[in-house]
């Protein structure tokens, strides 16, 4: 890590726990766990490995309360 540089993890948890707690909101968002609100990404690849591949999701689903689907019928998402 550089001087004034963020690993990919350091920024992807600065961007949703951090951000959450800043905002006050970490007991609604910020983490995926049950109960919690979520947007939720689908990247070709490992963000931690190759940052850039989180510059083209493949899918953007847009999570308010439970969503359950089998395999047979997945999410929608929200954005193709």
């Amino acid at each position: 890590m550089g001087l004034g540089r963020l690993t990919a993890r350091e920024a992807l948890v600065a961007a949703t726990v951090g951000s959450a707690f800043a905002l006050g909101l970490s007991e609604h968002v910020g983490t995926v766990e049950a109960g919690k609100l979520a947007d939720l990404i689908v990247v070709e690849g490992d963000p931690l490995a190759e940052p850039s591949c989180s510059a083209t999701a493949t899918r953007i689903w847009l999570v308010s309360g439970s969503a359950s689907r089998s395999p047979e019928r997945p999410l929608e998402p929200a954005f193709p």
